[in-house]
């Protein structure tokens, strides 16, 4: 699909995507294939394939400004997530204090947060 798609992909298609060699996220209500990009991630692939095929929007939005994909996640944009963004993952939240608890299944270690 092109840049910027407005294709509609489900959840469960998005999850079918999650290896190294075929990385979707969701941040945002947006679908972004993001294979190409992993070795260019300035926090390593590793982070992005923890969440590789699932809404990574709570996480992003803790670690990352608003402008960040919009500037940079853009030509890999695929779609948007069937159902729009869930309230939780909503990018006005994230301003707000956001508590990462071990049930999130995040195991890596944020510097400098």
């Amino acid at each position: 699909a092109p840049a910027g798609s407005n294709k509609i992909f489900t959840r469960e298609e998005v999850s079918k995507h999650a290896t190294k060699e075929d990385c979707w996220i969701i941040v945002n209500g947006k679908v972004y294939d993001v294979t190409e990009w992993l070795d260019s991630h300035p926090g390593t692939a590793t982070p992005i394939l923890q969440v590789a095929g699932t809404d990574a929007s709570k996480i992003f939005n803790h670690l990352h400004g608003p402008d960040i994909m919009p500037a940079f996640g853009t030509p890999y944009q695929i779609g948007e997530v069937e159902g729009g963004v869930p309230e939780e993952f909503s990018p006005d939240k994230a301003g707000e204090k956001t508590v990462i608890s071990s049930h999130d299944n995040f195991d890596f270690i944020v510097v400098g947060a």
